[in-house]
């Protein structure tokens, strides 16, 4: 379980602020791709989603953990590849 998971899994107390979930949209402006980029991400499990809908009307919402925990696992160390 990654340090952002543990944070997420805390119980909230009166000081503590629950993460915020994203729509697609937003989620994909923050990392410059489009809503059906990152629901294809979902789809794939590239990326963590949550369905805040009904069985009839799906929702999709991605938490700002979840998108920082994609980015960290894409960020790369700024080594070159040897030829």
């Amino acid at each position: 379980m990654s340090k952002l998971q543990k944070e997420a899994a805390r119980p909230l107390g009166s000081d503590a602020v629950a993460p915020q979930l994203l729509t697609p949209k937003a989620a994909g402006a923050r990392i410059g791709v489009s809503d059906d980029t990152i629901r294809r991400m979902v789809a794939a499990g590239e990326l963590a989603g949550t369905d805040i809908g009904s069985p009839n009307y799906p929702r999709l919402r991605v938490s700002e953990i979840a998108l920082a925990e994609y980015i960290a696992s894409r960020t790369t160390t700024g080594e070159t590849r040897s030829a």
